[in-house]
């Protein structure tokens, strides 16, 4: 009984650890680094396109030449397999393409912002005067 209930303890000490929910504060940020965050998201998005583009077209090609290889003139599937992960693979590639697009339309809107420039950090607004002589 004693074992139990403190394995129970313990369980609930533990899942109210890892179940707990962390909160952070909200930090403002300028343009300018919201213009870097989506730069580089967009850079790390087509990255992960890429790789996954050319290593699903290198997997179908593998897979073709395996059954070209062992399997010319009978009916055998012996790359088949790596053929329909390396097709699956590449069509995966189309999501991180279009998520980069989202993050290029990002940062071309906090650039019109004023995300780029010369101390922008501080926009102002109002009436001027202008005297001339």
């Amino acid at each position: 009984m004693k074992t139990r209930f403190v394995i129970l303890i313990f369980c609930l000490g533990l899942f109210n650890n890892t179940l707990g929910q962390i909160l952070t504060k909200d930090l403002n940020q300028t343009p300018q680094e919201l213009y870097e965050f989506h730069i580089q998201k967009k850079k790390d998005n087509l990255t992960a396109a890429w790789i996954a583009l050319f290593g699903g077209v290198a997997m179908i090609a593998g897979g073709t030449a395996i059954n070209i290889d062992n399997c010319l003139f009978s009916g055998c599937d012996d790359g088949m397999v790596l053929v329909y992960s390396g097709l699956g693979i590449g069509l995966s590639s189309f999501v991180f393409f279009e998520k980069a697009g989202n993050h290029k339309k990002k940062a071309k809107i906090q650039l019109q912002n004023g995300a780029v420039g010369f101390n922008r950090d501080i926009k102002y607004s109002g009436i001027s005067i202008r005297y001339t002589f």
